[in-house]
Order: C-alpha cells, then structure tokens, then sequence
C-alpha cells in the first residue's frame, strides 16, 4: 500500500531544540518591531484590554463564567495576533508594515482565515459555557468571586472539582 502524501511530508518534519533563553531574543524582536510599527501594536492592545474590562464588567458577579471566558479567549488569542505576525514578517523582509498589513492578513480571499477565526471563537464559547456549568453544578457554594474560587474550587477539602475542570479543559 503506498503512503499518502500528507504521512511522505510529515516525515519530513524534524523537532528542533530552542536554547533556553531565545524566546527573549523573540521578545527583543517583537519590541523593536512594535517600535518601528506601533499603531498596530496599541490598537491591538487597547482592543484586548477593552474587551477584558467589559467582561468585567459584565460579569462582575458571576466569577465562575468569568475564568471560562478568560482562558476561552487563550484559545483565540493566536489567531487575532496575525494581523502582529504579519507586520513582523513585513518587517523582516524590509518591507514596510503599517495598521493595513494587519488587516490584510483577515481579508476574506478565501474564508480560511475567518473560518478558523469562528471555529476557535465558537471552541471557546463552548469551553465557556461548559466551565460554567461544571462549576455551578458542582460547586459546594456559590463563586461570584476570585477569592470564592479558590476556597471553593481551588482549595476544596475533596478537590476533585478542580481536578475535574483542568482535566475537562485539556480535553477540550
């Protein structure tokens, strides 16, 4: 039987080793490219740090839909950086890079990049909503707060319901 050419390519890949401390050297890269191009950078900021102060705000009583929401959106996070990706890549190449490089990376040529962009925003939702549950359901006492969430969840005598949503999580 001969191999499909997705396993051939596959076989090509290799793992490569990354010193400990080159993910600074990433950062340094990053600031100087944010210093170069900053318009992106702070827009991409202040949208970020809107859209964690309005949930917040929101919800500032219902902690437990609130760590759901939090760690939902690390699932989308990547993908609303690219618009940061490609201004670096721009950048790299000495081309210049300006807030409609960003965008042009969301333009919808084929969909793919908006599709995966929902696919992971509706992961997320689900993941949300999921958390809430576990916790609401299971919850010795109400958690409207951090602090209830770590007595409650956290710190519970049986401590199951903690292990319970970080194993959920990895699962979904």
């Amino acid at each position: 039987m001969q191999d499909s050419p997705a396993l051939l390519e596959s076989r090509t890949f290799h793992i490569r080793s990354v010193a400990l401390l080159r993910p600074i050297g990433w950062l340094v890269a990053g600031w100087r490219d944010f210093q170069r191009c900053p318009l992106p950078g702070l827009l991409h900021g202040v949208l970020v740090a809107v859209f964690g102060a309005s949930l917040c705000w929101w919800i500032p009583d219902r902690f437990w839909l609130l760590g759901g929401a939090f760690t939902g959106f690390l699932l989308v996070a990547p993908v609303i950086a690219t618009g940061l990706y490609a201004i670096s890549r721009a950048l790299e190449r000495g081309e210049s890079a300006d807030l409609a490089t960003a965008l042009t990376v969301w333009k919808p040529r084929d969909g793919r990049m908006v599709t995966f962009g929902v696919l992971l925003a509706l992961a997320g939702t689900g993941w949300v909503l999921t958390s809430a549950a576990l916790i609401w359901s299971f919850a010795a006492a109400p958690v409207v707060t951090p602090e209830d969430f770590l007595r409650v969840v956290v710190l519970a005598e049986q401590g199951w319901l903690f292990e319970g949503w970080l194993l959920l999580g990895g699962l979904l």
